[in-house]
């Protein structure tokens, strides 16, 4: 019977894969790297998912709670968020410190080893998150051949979600993507709160300083 270590790799093999630079990157490429990270994922942000009814006002209704945790916005491409690569993480964190799943992280080989596992593990979720988003009428209520495309835009954007956290973390960028992604979410939740020139209906700037 194959080893967990063995079954990871073959399964692997089929799952995209970011490699890692062939050379050390200066200081300011891995600063570009991450720019551009963070711009294609706040762009992501703002792009509404195809199909999906009212996706401007779930938009607006996001909890900041959402943003703070999981880097998310309602009825966008980042409706899932960082939620698939945090629920992975914690599940094969505990299962290794139980040592359900052997593994010593104190070695390179099972690093990669664990690193491989949580991505798969990110995507098997993006696939069922995106089903309970979609199927369930989270979103709204959409005819069988349109939740079938939602269902495809939440999980394309959030595999790509997760290859820019590989991305960031096989030395490309700076920091973890996780962060990262968490942060440019309050930051720019701060802003708008701040600095937004939208007039609200109570005819009022929506940004604190211009009201």
């Amino acid at each position: 019977m194959p080893s967990a270590r063995e079954i990871v790799k073959e399964v692997g093999r089929y799952f995209p894969e970011v490699a890692k630079p062939v050379r050390k990157l200066s200081l300011g490429e891995r600063f570009l790297w991450t720019g551009l990270v963070l711009v294609i994922y706040v762009l992501m942000s703002h792009t509404f998912l195809y199909g999906v009814p009212q996706a401007a006002k779930l938009s607006q209704q996001n909890p900041i709670i959402l943003n703070i945790i999981f880097a998310q916005r309602m009825g966008t491409l980042t409706t899932l968020g960082i939620g698939p690569i945090v629920t992975s993480g914690l599940i094969l964190q505990l299962l290794v410190g139980a040592q359900i799943i052997k593994l010593d992280l104190s070695k390179s080989e099972d690093r990669a080893v664990f690193t491989a596992a949580s991505k798969i593990f990110a995507i098997v979720v993006t696939v069922f998150e995106a089903a309970v988003f979609t199927f369930s009428g989270m979103l709204g209520r959409m005819d069988y051949n349109t939740q079938i495309l939602v269902f495809l835009q939440l999980v394309a954007a959030t595999t790509l979600i997760v290859l820019m956290d590989e991305l960031i973390q096989k030395g490309w960028g700076l920091g973890s993507g996780v962060s990262l992604f968490i942060a440019v979410g309050v930051a720019e939740t701060i802003i708008v709160s701040l600095f937004s020139p939208i007039i609200l209906p109570d005819e009022y700037y929506q940004g604190i300083i211009l009201a």
